[in-house]
C-alpha cells in the first residue's frame, strides 16, 4: 500500500483547494492508498484541530510545529514529519517551508517522490517550483495556461508534467424553471476585491436597473467585502431582488441553490480552474464570466457555445450579456445545453483516476540523483541570529522561553511560497502573459 503524505497550511478552513482535497485524498484511500497529513501549526492562525474538526476525512496526520514563527522552525517541522513517516510520494500544497525541509530530507538519502499540484498562477510558487525542479519529480496542472507554461520551462519533461482538470460531483437535483418568471442569477465564491473582485457585483447590478432589467440574484460566500456588498445592495431601487446567503457548503450548493439558478456570475482577475463555474456548467447553468487571466489557454469556456464573456471589471458589458440570456429564451436554452454537455467530463472520478496516474507515474520512475545542496538564506530571523547564534539554537531558546514572531495573517505565519527573486517573478509574468494573448486572439478570432 503506497503511503502518502500531504503537506497543507490549516489558516483556510474552505476554498477551491480544500474542496479538491476532499474529493481526491478520500478517494485514494478508498482505492488502497495510505493517506496521511502533514498539518501547519501556527501561533495564531494555524490551527490543525480546527482543520481537522472540519474536514473529518483526515485521519492519520500530525502537526507541524513552526509556532516559534521561523523559517528555519517551519522547515525542520516539515524534516521531522519525513523523517518519521518516510512516505513513498509527498505532495505539498501552499507550504512554501516544504520544499528547503524536502531538500535536506532528500539530501540524507530519503526516498519518497515529490508531486507538486498547481491549482494557480500565482507566480511566487511557479518561480518556487522552477528554482526547484531538480527536487521535484513531477508538477500537476489543473488548468491550462500553467501547464503551457511549464511544458515550454521544462521541456525535458523534468520533472515529469501532468494536466489533470478539475471534476465535481453530479447534480443531486433536477434543476428546475422559475415559478416567477424572473432570471436568476447567481454567485458562488471567495468574497474579495483583488482577486475575486466581487465589488463589481453592485456595479453590474446598478447597470441592469438603468436599462430596466430585472433579475433576482444569490450570493453564496464570505469575506471582506461582504458588508460592502450588503449595504450596496440594500441602497438599490429594488433591495429584495438581492440575497446575501453567506458561505454555504457544496451539498447546500447543489440541493438549494445550482438547481435554481439560470445564470452564474464570475467577476475574478484571475483563475486556475474555477470549481463554481463547473458545478454550475454541470447544473445546466449558463456562466456569464469576465475574461480573467487564464480562460482563453485553458479552452474550457468558449463564449457564445457554452458561455458569455466579458473584459474584466465592465459592468456594462457584463450587464449586457446577462440582458441578452433574460431576454433569449432560445439563446439561454441553446448555452445551458451546450455547458451541460461540455461539463459531463468533470467528473470526480475522472479527476482522482488523473490524480492516481500522476502519483503512480512520479512512484515508479528511476530513483534521481542527489539533489543540489542550497544553503538557505536565513537572514535577518531576529536578534538572536544576528549576534552569531545559529538559526537550529535560536528557535530552541525562543521555544524554551516562550519567544515567538508575531504575524499578521495565515500566509505569513506559513507562507504559501518562498520566491524572492522578483527578475524570475516578472520573467514568468511576462512569459504567462504572451501564452494568454496568443490563445485570446485564436478564442475571440
Amino acid at each position: 500500500m503506497p503511503c502518502l503524505l500531504v503537506l497543507t497550511q490549516t489558516h483556510n478552513l474552505w476554498g477551491g483547494i480544500e474542496t479538491w482535497m476532499r474529493d481526491v485524498f478520500p478517494a485514494l484511500e478508498r482505492r488502497g492508498w495510505e493517506v496521511n497529513y502533514g498539518l501547519a501549526w501556527g501561533a495564531r492562525f494555524n490551527s490543525p484541530e480546527l482543520f481537522v474538526r472540519e474536514h473529518r476525512y483526515v485521519r492519520r496526520w500530525m502537526p507541524l510545529d513552526g509556532r516559534v514563527g521561523t523559517a528555519t522552525a517551519r522547515s525542520r517541522a516539515v524534516v521531522g514529519e519525513l523523517r518519521r513517516l518516510d512516505p513513498d510520494v509527498i505532495v505539498p500544497i501552499g507550504v512554501g517551508d516544504a520544499l528547503p525541509g524536502l531538500r535536506t530530507y532528500r539530501n540524507k538519502r530519503g526516498r519518497a517522490r515529490i508531486l507538486v499540484p498547481v491549482h494557480s498562477l500565482h507566480v511566487g510558487t511557479l518561480a518556487d517550483i522552477k528554482a526547484h525542479r531538480d527536487l521535484i519529480d513531477g508538477v500537476g496542472c489543473v488548468s491550462g495556461l500553467p501547464f503551457h507554461w511549464a511544458t515550454a520551462a521544462f521541456a525535458d519533461q523534468s520533472p515529469k508534467l501532468f494536466l489533470v482538470r478539475n471534476g465535481v460531483p453530479a447534480p443531486t437535483r433536477v434543476s428546475r424553471r422559475s415559478s416567477s418568471g424572473m432570471f436568476r442569477v447567481g454567485y458562488v465564491g471567495r468574497l474579495d476585491a483583488e482577486i475575486k473582485r466581487s465589488h463589481d457585483l453592485l456595479g453590474i447590478a446598478s447597470s441592469l436597473e438603468s436599462t430596466g432589467t430585472t433579475v433576482c440574484l444569490r450570493v453564496a460566500g464570505d469575506g471582506a467585502m461582504k458588508p460592502v456588498l450588503e449595504a450596496g445592495f440594500r441602497g438599490m431601487r429594488n433591495p429584495n431582488s438581492y440575497e446575501m446567503l453567506g458561505f454555504i457548503k457544496r451539498e447546500r450548493l447543489y440541493e438549494e441553490v445550482y438547481p435554481e439558478l439560470d445564470c452564474l456570475i464570475l467577476t475574478s482577475v484571475t483563475e486556475g480552474s474555477p470549481l463554481a463555474i463547473i458545478e454550475a456548467m454541470r447544473h445546466g447553468v449558463v456562466p456569464v464570466a469576465s475574461r480573467y487571466h487564464g480562460h482563453a489557454a485553458d479552452g474550457f469556456l468558449r463564449p457564445e457555445r457554452n458561455c458569455l464573456t466579458y473584459p474584466v471589471g465592465d459592468h456594462a458589458a457584463a450587464a449586457a450579456c446577462i440582458k441578452r440570456l433574460a431576454e433569449s429564451p432560445e439563446l439561454h436554452h441553446r448555452l445551458s445545453s451546450t455547458a451541460l454537455a461540455d461539463a459531463q467530463s468533470c467528473d470526480t472520478n475522472e479527476m482522482v483516476d488523473g490524480w492516481e496516474r500522476a502519483l503512480r507515474s512520479v512512484l515508479e520512475a528511476s530513483k534521481r540523483a542527489p539533489v543540489n545542496r542550497i544553503r538557505p538564506d536565513r537572514n535577518a530571523q531576529g536578534r538572536l541570529e544576528a549576534w552569531g547564534l545559529s538559526a537550529t539554537l535560536s528557535d530552541d531558546l525562543r521555544r524554551i522561553f516562550g519567544k515567538q514572531f508575531q504575524h499578521t495573517a495565515g500566509f505569513d505565519e506559513w507562507p504559501g511560497s518562498l520566491s524572492t527573486d522578483e527578475v524570475a517573478e516578472h520573467s514568468i509574468s511576462v512569459e504567462l502573459a504572451a501564452i494568454e494573448k496568443t490563445c485570446t486572439a485564436q478564442l475571440y478570432c
